[in-house]
C-alpha cells in the first residue's frame, strides 16, 4: 500500500501542476499517467487478494465486505483505462515513437 501511495502521489502532483498552469500535457506525460494508474489498480488488487486469502473461506459470504472489494478490484483492473498490461504496453509504444493505438490518450 505505501507503494500505491507513492506511487498516486507522483502522478496526481503532475495533473496538480498542469491545473494551475496552461501547460499542456505532452502524449508521453499521458500515457505515463495511464500506466502509473494501472499499476496503482495491479497493486490494489494484490493487497485486496492477499487480505481476501488471509480471510479464510468465511470472507466469500456476500455479506462480508471483503469479498465486495476483491470482486471490485477484479472487475476495475478489467476496464481498458486502467488495465495494467493494457496501459504499460500503450506507454512502451508511446516510449519507442509508435502510434499509442488508441484514441483515449
Amino acid at each position: 500500500m505505501a507503494a500505491a501511495e507513492l506511487l498516486t502521489a507522483d502522478f496526481v502532483g503532475l495533473i496538480d501542476s498542469r491545473v494551475a498552469g496552461p501547460t499542456p500535457y505532452t502524449t508521453r506525460e499521458r500515457a505515463r499517467i495511464r500506466a502509473q494508474c494501472g499499476y496503482l489498480v495491479r497493486l490494489c488488487k494484490e493487497a485486496a487478494d492477499l487480505i481476501g486469502s488471509a480471510s479464510g473461506a468465511s470472507s466469500l459470504d456476500r455479506d462480508v465486505p471483503v469479498q465486495r472489494i476483491v470482486r471490485d478490484l477484479n472487475a476495475l483492473s478489467l476496464h481498458s483505462f486502467v488495465n495494467p498490461a493494457a496501459n504499460l504496453e500503450l506507454y512502451g509504444r508511446v516510449l519507442t515513437g509508435l502510434d499509442a493505438g488508441t484514441p483515449f490518450l
